[in-house]
């Protein structure tokens, strides 16, 4: 990448109260910002630090894996890390891409934009009521064309696949790095097929492709996170996806992404809104809408009140007022029953004045007729 490329290109980590940036296709990321030749991609968060893993420590079969049974050191991780979040869910939620919750996808990636294509692949623990999700883009989008034309091919069988081809193929490597004896005792750095020993669902979007796996679905897997839930602020793991080679012409395997995880407090995990929280909006909604209405009703109150006797004969002379605000038997019992006094003159109501008016009028018609 140019000098020149990457100075057209944007990106940003948000503090918690700052307006987060739509990719689009004139404004892509800037993985310079945040990677250097030997820290990479470096992310801090109030419940963990993530980085990538060391391409030196990460091994997958070589070329000749098949015949020699060898693996070879590799050479880069393929789909950038930009963004993880780990938030507590009450339920479990699946197709975050598509879900109704405020997510760094959401957030920051424009679902029309062909530009860019991102994994987004999402661990659920339900065990522990969160999800952990990381988030890894490619810039230029489909169709995904990297320096290995073997990756390139299975990737595309991936994305159009079914899931029975994914399940076989989709190999996580877990490495502890750092932690307690008991964990790096339980948790082997062994590759192994994920969606071959807990549930997977995928989903596939224009710019997307979605990895939900129930993690703790097994039991033997439910008791390793189990263990590493405990001791979680004190273990830093590596985790890398592997698209696996079964055949020659399919080797030598390249890492599709990786994360690695410092020392996560679950303590600290952010809420994600659950639908109560959305009714509660609503409602909220509702009363404001109520106390704006009450709002509007004293203010009329107000005017009504500061009209002099003056105007209200000057409006009586008007034949369109007298229309409009003829008296009916009802308003005189509404006018009976509401005498409003003036606090600031301490006098009657010009509207209970004419109510009294009217009644001496009507009294004196009578006796006149009664006279008569």
């Amino acid at each position: 990448m140019t000098q020149e490329s990457r100075s057209q290109q944007n990106l940003t980590i948000e503090e918690p109260n700052s307006k987060p940036t739509k990719i689009t296709a004139r404004s892509l990321f800037d993985l310079t910002q945040f990677r250097d030749v030997d820290a990479g991609i470096r992310l801090t968060n109030s419940w963990a630090i993530i980085t990538e893993p060391s391409v030196d420590e990460v091994f997958v079969r070589g070329k000749d894996y098949m015949e020699t049974s060898q693996k070879i050191n590799v050479k880069s991780i393929l789909f950038p890390l930009v963004a993880a979040e780990c938030l507590r869910t009450p339920v479990r939620i699946d197709h975050l891409a598509q879900s109704k919750y405020h997510t760094w996808f959401h957030d920051h990636i424009d679902p029309d934009d062909k530009n860019i294509f991102v994994l987004i692949i999402q661990l659920q623990v339900q065990s522990v009521n969160a999800t952990f999700v990381h988030y890894h883009v490619w810039e230029g989008g489909l169709p995904i064309k990297t320096d290995s034309t073997q990756f390139n091919q299975l990737f595309s069988e991936i994305l159009d696949g079914g899931d029975d081809f994914r399940n076989a193929r989709l190999k996580l490597i877990p490495r502890i790095v750092n932690g307690p004896f008991a964990v790096q005792a339980m948790v082997k750095n062994s590759p192994v097929l994920l969606g071959t020993k807990v549930k997977h669902r995928y989903f596939r979007g224009k710019n997307y492709f979605e990895i939900d796996s129930e993690v703790d679905e097994s039991y033997i897997s439910a008791g390793v996170l189990k263990l590493c839930h405990r001791f979680s602020r004190s273990i830093v793991v590596d985790m890398c996806w592997v698209i696996e080679g079964q055949k020659e012409e399919e080797l030598p395997e390249r890492v599709m992404c990786g994360i690695t995880i410092h020392n996560l407090d679950f303590s600290k995990i952010t809420d994600i809104p659950s639908l109560n929280q959305n009714k509660l909006s609503w409602k909220q909604k509702k009363e404001d809408h109520e106390s704006k209405q009450n709002s509007s009703d004293i203010s009329t109150a107000q005017n009504l009140r500061s009209n002099s006797p003056h105007d209200v004969e000057e409006n009586s002379n008007s034949p369109h007022d007298v229309e409009e605000n003829s008296t009916t038997a009802e308003t005189y019992e509404l006018m009976k029953s509401h005498t409003l006094t003036d606090s600031r003159s301490q006098s009657t109501h010009p509207f209970q004045r004419m109510y009294s008016a009217n009644q001496t009028e009507e009294t004196e018609e009578k006796a006149e007729r009664e006279g008569d």
